[in-house]
């Protein structure tokens, strides 16, 4: 008889969030033929048929399992600079679903929602790199701060100055940095809990 592990599952409630989330962002780019990864936001996909119900949804799902994800967090990582950076990375998974509750078409919240979303996830990275290296997780540490200053940088790059002057890339490029700490935090925590 399978047992059911609360912790496991939650942990791989971030597996499930990362699949979801590129499941439909890939699909939405799939039916739009008028998307472009030059002049368009992601969230674009999100305001016009036939991939507006397709993209919100599946941004509103990702967000919620990526808050399971992040409350998880908080059985593994001790101390306030954790918790700190736990606080802002469910509000960043919050504001996850909110991008899909209020898309483009609901008018300027879509933005701030955004803005958070992509804000609260790096910042959220730093806090949490930190407390590693100070409790000797420093290899963990530097990783999660280094993926952090990843996510700013693609921010800061003048993308218009090479000929890109929508967001979808600095988006894409900066959410697959996420994902990529997610993955690995998720393998490093499962390993210790097996």
């Amino acid at each position: 008889m399978l047992s059911f592990n609360k912790n496991k599952f939650l942990l791989i409630c971030g597996i499930i969030s990362i699949i979801i989330a590129y499941s439909s962002i890939i699909f939405s780019i799939i039916i739009s033929n008028w998307f472009s990864w030059i002049n368009n936001a992601l969230s674009d996909l999100g305001a016009r048929e036939p991939s507006a119900i397709i993209f919100n949804s599946g941004l509103i799902l990702s967000g919620f399992f990526l808050i399971l994800f992040s409350l998880s967090l908080y059985n593994f990582f001790k101390g306030l600079l954790n918790k700190i950076g736990i606080f802002l990375f469910l509000l960043a998974s919050i504001s996850l679903s909110l991008i899909g509750i209020f898309p483009e078409t609901a008018g300027k919240i879509h933005l701030y929602v955004s803005i958070m979303f992509f804000t609260f996830t790096p910042l959220s990275f730093i806090f949490l790199g930190l407390a590693s290296i100070l409790s000797k997780l420093k290899k963990y540490g530097l990783f999660t701060i280094i993926i952090a200053i990843l996510m700013i940088i693609t921010w800061l790059i003048p993308w218009k100055n090479i000929g890109i002057h929508g967001v979808a890339i600095p988006e894409f490029i900066s959410s697959i940095f996420a994902s990529i700490w997610a993955i690995n935090t998720i393998l490093k925590i499962y390993k210790e809990i097996k």
